[in-house]
């Protein structure tokens, strides 16, 4: 089996693969050039996630957001806050929480 490094780069402690490796690729050792991007362009179009989200992507989302660890002690917190009859207490508590939700979301 041969090494994927020379001898003269094991040396250097940076692992180099191997030239006969990369023979396959279309981009090779140099990179790709233009000609090659622009076909790979046309034949897998832009390098990008698919954001094809319907209602259900959203409610899920909505979901994750409001069901955290932080939403539920927020949320447990001003509902004692407010069973306690401590109602400014509850109101910042909840303020809280609807904050850290659309944080949340808009940082999503």
């Amino acid at each position: 089996m041969e090494s994927l490094i020379s001898d003269t780069e094991a040396s250097s402690s940076i692992p180099i693969v191997d030239r006969k490796s990369l023979g396959s690729l279309p981009e090779g050792v140099e990179g790709l050039t233009d000609r090659n991007a622009a076909e790979l362009l046309l034949e897998f179009g832009p390098n990008e996630i698919d954001r094809e989200e319907d209602c259900s992507d959203y409610l899920q989302g909505l979901c994750r957001l409001v069901f955290n660890p932080l939403i539920a002690l927020l949320a447990t917190l001003g509902a004692l806050s407010f069973l306690t009859g401590d109602h400014s207490t509850g109101t910042i508590i909840t303020t809280m929480a609807l904050i850290s939700i659309g944080l949340s979301g808009y940082h999503q």
